[in-house]
């Protein structure tokens, strides 16, 4: 009986020892899923646009043209009475002037205190919503591919990047 006990006590602390390994695992904080077609330096800051938000883009008037041209479109707000805003829509309004970058994007800036509109329904209003939170403060679409990159919290900081991140995404 001996034996009987000592061999249960190892079966048991054996599944305890994956049990305690399997929790660990399941509540460590996962990494953003890796993409082959953005930039790995900025993973965490990409997403796939929902089918629901594409059928939007294809149809909705200030997208439409853009949205089948087989470029990529930059969205960045303006009217917003922030300096550092400002000084991000600078940043993209240089690269916007280089011809280099016009045959890659297309640069859509949209007036904060334009936006808004009549929609025919309500489906389509919530896409418009869903983009633009998708979106966030500035945003790259890859029609191609149905993605965006995105900026949250634009900044002095993310204003030095912005040659970066247009060249970067360049062949994306």
């Amino acid at each position: 009986m001996n034996r009987f006990y000592k061999a249960l006590f190892i079966v048991i602390m054996i599944f305890s020892l994956i049990a305690v390994a399997y929790l660990v695992s399941s509540s460590s904080p996962s990494k953003a899923p890796q993409s082959d077609s953005i930039p790995a330096a900025y993973v965490s800051s990409s997403a796939k646009i929902p089918s629901g938000v594409v059928e939007y883009l294809k149809k909705a008037p200030k997208y439409a043209n853009y949205y089948g041209a087989n470029k990529k479109f930059a969205i960045y707000y303006t009217g917003a009475n922030c300096p550092y805003g400002a000084a991000f829509s600078d940043s993209v309004k240089n690269i916007a002037s280089d011809p280099s970058y016009q045959q890659s994007y297309y640069f859509l800036p949209i007036d904060i205190s334009q936006m808004g509109g009549r929609f025919a329904n309500r489906e389509e209003a919530q896409n418009d919503i869903d983009f633009n939170k998708l979106c966030h403060e500035f945003c790259i679409v890859n029609p191609v591919k149905n993605e965006l990159f995105f900026i949250d919290g634009v900044g002095e900081e993310e204003a030095a990047k912005v040659p970066t991140i247009f060249s970067d995404l360049k062949n994306w």
